[in-house]
């Protein structure tokens, strides 16, 4: 069994100096917050996204292990099953 993935509810994640995250969607902030460092090793980072209490959420599932694929793609995957997988590539 496998997922076929479902659409998107943002256009974009924005990431800023020191942590600072964001989802735009339509030209407008969905979600934001800081990123969590929960792990890190040379190997692997595992971070969760942490939304300010005065943001809407949606990113429930916001514990992700950061893969970097070349200079212009990031990966943010689940740490378990069942559970979603992003991949942006830098504009």
């Amino acid at each position: 069994m496998h997922g076929g993935g479902h659409e998107l509810t943002f256009d974009f994640l924005e990431i800023k100096r020191y942590g600072i995250y964001g989802f735009i969607r339509n030209d407008s902030i969905i979600e934001f917050g800081k990123i969590k460092i929960d792990a890190q090793t040379t190997e692997t980072l595992l971070i969760t996204f942490e939304y300010d209490e005065n943001s809407e959420t949606f990113m429930y599932d916001s514990e992700k292990y950061v893969n970097f694929y070349g200079k212009d793609t990031l990966s943010l995957d689940s740490p378990c099953c069942d559970r979603y997988n992003y991949h942006f590539i830098r504009d």
